[in-house]
């Protein structure tokens, strides 16, 4: 999988929007699509419906275009919003609804 297609910067948002979202902390094994379509695996350690927390050896950076495959339910795409050495944000390209936040919490219980 190539993004080529895609901006690598994604648009500004007011910057009290994504803070002041509702994040659950979940522990939810998922996996990060890089641009040149190699998969690594991650953990999601909270979600909210602009996006997750990663937590994964990818060496992620800002503004970069990826994707969060969460196996047996679907992939998001989306842009890193900051990055650490072992963690990221991830901003979702589209906002999750409410059911589908809650749906990724009980997914995260199961495991």
């Amino acid at each position: 999988m190539i993004f080529r297609d895609h901006k690598m910067f994604k648009p500004d948002r007011s910057s009290t929007d994504a803070r002041r979202a509702k994040r659950t902390p979940i522990c939810l094994p998922v996996f990060v699509i890089a641009p040149d379509g190699e998969p690594y695996s991650a953990l999601a350690v909270d979600v909210a419906t602009h996006g997750f927390r990663i937590r994964s050896g990818y060496p992620a950076t800002l503004g970069r275009f990826l994707v969060i495959d969460v196996p047996a339910f679907v992939r998001y795409s989306g842009w890193v919003a900051w990055a650490s050495t072992t963690e990221f944000g991830f901003d979702v390209a589209h906002p999750m609804p409410a059911d589908v936040v809650n749906h990724l919490i009980s997914l995260a219980r199961e495991d």
